[in-house]
């Protein structure tokens, strides 16, 4: 999951993750991402969150997911 407030960037990220096989899915908010990590939680292998973010930190958003 790429959790990036940027959407330019998200883009660019969840584009060379698939180019290289990987599923992404890709979240702007902290919040939302926890919201889905809660339901899909088992089926996400890696969180590539952004540091900085509006309503929640990257640091927060690991940490709580």
């Amino acid at each position: 999951m790429v959790v990036e407030d940027n959407g330019a960037l998200r883009e660019i990220v969840r584009e060379g993750l698939e180019d290289r096989g990987y599923s992404v899915r890709c979240e702007a908010r902290g919040a939302t991402a926890l919201r889905n990590l809660e339901s899909e939680g088992r089926n996400v292998r890696l969180l590539l969150t952004d540091f900085v973010m509006p309503d929640m930190s990257g640091v927060r958003t690991g940490a709580k997911g």
